[in-house]
């Protein structure tokens, strides 16, 4: 059985750092249940931009799209939150059906 290990850039210090600070900027509230006017406390810092595709933002709160338009890349969120408004596809009822009706 493989075991998913951390990877090194959350444990970098120039993340735990940028981290700190979206945290406390943002009064650790979660953002996306405050713009369903709930007040849940941030534990997660979420890559707007992810950071397999854009790994060049990964340490830059805001980017600078080509329209000239700046947007949040990283969003202080809660647990749930991250888990299912930001990786929903990571949850068990949302993955592929198997391709064959074999069950044994």
């Amino acid at each position: 059985m493989k075991y998913k290990t951390t990877d090194p850039f959350y444990l970098s210090s120039k993340w735990q750092r940028l981290r700190r600070e979206v945290l406390k900027k943002y009064k650790y509230e979660c953002q996306h249940c405050k713009a369903r006017g709930k007040y849940t406390r941030a534990t997660h810092v979420h890559h707007e931009f992810h950071r397999d595709k854009y790994p060049e933002y990964e340490l830059m709160e805001y980017v600078a799209l080509p329209d000239g338009t700046q947007k949040r890349n990283l969003v202080p969120v809660c647990k749930e939150c991250h888990e299912t408004v930001c990786h929903p596809e990571r949850l068990r009822w949302n993955k592929k059906a198997p391709l064959t009706e074999e069950r044994w």
